[in-house]
């Protein structure tokens, strides 16, 4: 058995896919499921992790978890699962690099808005082709 995943299947080579005898297909989590990956991920890497005292985050004190969650989660239509994650350890290294070790509703922010702004340059390089470029399936 062999098991492929792309988050491009485009770029497979014709007789690549036409080997293939089943497909599936994962789409992009809706707003529920990025609610919970972003709850998921806030608990992995900033909550856990605190527990230990060695490894300390402190949320500011005026962040509500749950109302933030929800916030960024709509924030984040067309970001995978994968970009979500990405996300929550992008708060814990912005936790652990501050002076206090506090994770501020600005760093947050941040974090969100700078991975925002990658997945829409990732997706203008997508639909970008070379002059020469060659079609995968053969016409």
């Amino acid at each position: 058995m062999l098991v492929l995943a792309s988050n491009q299947p485009e770029q497979f080579d014709w007789a690549i896919n036409d080997r293939m005898d089943e497909i599936v297909q994962f789409t992009l989590p809706g707003l529920e499921e990025r609610e919970r990956l972003v709850r998921h991920y806030f608990d992995r890497f900033l909550l856990q992790p605190s527990l230990t005292k060695s490894h300390r985050i402190r949320l500011a004190e005026n962040i509500d978890y749950a109302v933030k969650c929800a916030e960024i989660a709509k924030r984040t239509t067309g970001l995978s699962g994968r970009e979500i994650s990405k996300i929550a350890v992008g708060w814990q290294t912005a936790a652990y690099s501050s002076e206090d070790g506090v994770l501020t509703e600005g760093m947050m922010d941040a974090v969100v808005d700078s991975a925002i702004a990658a997945n829409r340059q990732k997706q203008e390089w997508r639909h970008y082709r070379l002059p020469d470029a060659v079609d995968a399936v053969p016409n």
